[in-house]
C-alpha cells in the first residue's frame, strides 16, 4: 500500500525523456537507444588492460545521461543502463567471463572541472 502511495506522489519516469512511464526507459526511448548501440570490442596490448568493450559512442544523449548519472546525482538512471546491458546477449556473454568489474576513479580536480559538465 505504501508503495502505491509513493507511486502517486513520485511516479516512475523514463530516464531518457522524463515522461511518466512504468518502466525505467519508455518503449519509445528504448527503441531510439537500441538504434544507437554499437557493440564494439577492441583488443589492446598494454600493461593496463587488453580488452575494451562499449555499447555506445560517447556522444549526444548517451554522453549527457552518463554525465548526469555520474555527476548530477541522477542515480535512478542506473536502472535504465542495466536494462540495456541485460537485454544484450553479446555484452552479457562478454561480462560473464570476468570475476569482477570496478569503477574508474576520477580526481577531485577533474570532477570540479567544467570539462565534465553536460553540453
Amino acid at each position: 500500500m505504501i508503495e502505491n502511495i509513493l507511486q502517486l506522489i513520485y511516479p516512475n519516469v523514463c530516464g531518457i525523456c522524463g515522461s511518466i512511464s512504468k518502466q525505467d526507459i519508455c518503449n519509445k526511448c528504448y527503441v531510439k537507444i537500441r538504434k544507437l548501440q554499437r557493440n564494439k570490442k577492441k583488443i589492446y596490448l598494454t600493461k593496463h588492460f587488453t580488452t575494451h568493450m562499449y555499447l555506445f559512442d560517447y556522444q549526444d544523449i548517451i554522453r549527457q545521461k552518463i554525465l548526469q548519472y555520474k555527476f548530477n546525482e541522477k542515480t535512478y538512471l542506473c536502472r535504465g543502463f542495466a536494462k540495456i546491458i541485460l537485454n544484450n546477449e553479446k555484452i552479457c556473454g562478454f561480462l560473464k567471463t570476468y570475476d569482477i568489474m570496478t569503477s574508474v576513479p576520477i580526481s577531485k580536480k577533474r570532477k570540479r572541472s567544467k570539462r565534465i559538465q553536460p553540453k
